[in-house]
């Protein structure tokens, strides 16, 4: 390789594009597809070399790359499988993508730093408790006047704001309709939003990225739950004492480290 990146053999196919990389799981690794011919490839078969265009790097035979497979499911064979070179590994930089929507920047344990892109900017509106805004790309929309407003958040990110929601209630408002997996999922997912990766890239097979201890404190940065708890403090003498649907205030209890269970609910 001449620059950092991945790179991704998909075994029996001569082509692929920009619609098809779905069907192969790296729509979001490769939505911008580069690709040639390989044989043998890393199965003994033959196929095709794909990168992003935006990696810098060129598809072709790469000499030296450690090839790993992609998890096959009930499948018979891996349905691609993902190049590194031993001797640059890779950062979270080198997988950014174009555009990177704002939100902090988090390093972990492993000394990796992550920009999170924040979906909401929790405040006190008037009339409401509680409001926000999102910093994800809306579409330009109109009020009953015809004046032009912010609208809702474009389709692309649509399902992950909702999700979103449903994870901020979970964890900080007494909600308890989440499976731990899930919000593993939503994690992954918001990291995509900036980086080409996938749970694949993400686990000990590939970069060796995050710990389950350290999930919740990249998701609390997604969602602004600093902001949404300050608010909540703010409120919470207003609230009716009786009302169990209440935004109680109370901090989040420590989840268990299991993969079958509701997300806790809070005490």
């Amino acid at each position: 390789m001449t620059s950092k990146a991945f790179v991704y053999y998909v075994p029996g196919r001569v082509s692929i594009s920009s619609s098809q990389v779905a069907d192969v799981g790296l729509s979001s690794q490769c939505p911008d597809p580069l690709f040639r011919g390989i044989s043998p490839g890393p199965d003994g078969g033959s196929g095709i070399t794909v990168v992003d265009r935006s990696s810098g790097i060129k598809p072709g035979d790469f000499p030296g790359v450690q090839w790993i497979a992609a998890p096959k499911g009930d499948a018979d064979h891996p349905p691609y499988w993902i190049g590194i070179d031993p001797s640059a590994m890779l950062s979270p930089g080198d997988l950014q993508r174009k555009v990177m929507h704002p939100g902090k920047v988090i390093t972990l344990s492993n000394r990796q730093s992550w920009q999170v892109p924040e979906l909401f900017k929790w405040y006190e509106g008037d009339g409401t408790p509680y409001a926000y805004d999102t910093r994800l790309p809306c579409m330009l929309d109109m009020d009953d006047y015809g004046r032009p407003i912010r609208g809702a958040v474009v389709s692309q990110y649509r399902r992950i704001f909702d999700v979103g929601m449903r994870v901020l209630m979970n964890l900080h408002a007494g909600a308890s309709d989440l499976l731990m997996t899930d919000a593993y999922q939503f994690l992954v997912d918001v990291l995509a939003i900036n980086y080409r990766v996938t749970m694949f890239e993400l686990s000990p097979r590939v970069l060796d990225s995050i710990r389950t201890d350290e999930v919740f404190g990249l998701i609390d940065a997604a969602t602004d739950a600093e902001g949404f708890l300050d608010v909540q403090k703010k409120v919470a003498g207003r609230l009716i004492p009786d009302d169990t649907n209440s935004l109680d205030g109370s901090s989040r209890s420590t989840p268990e480290e299991t993969t079958d269970t509701a997300l806790p609910a809070e005490n």
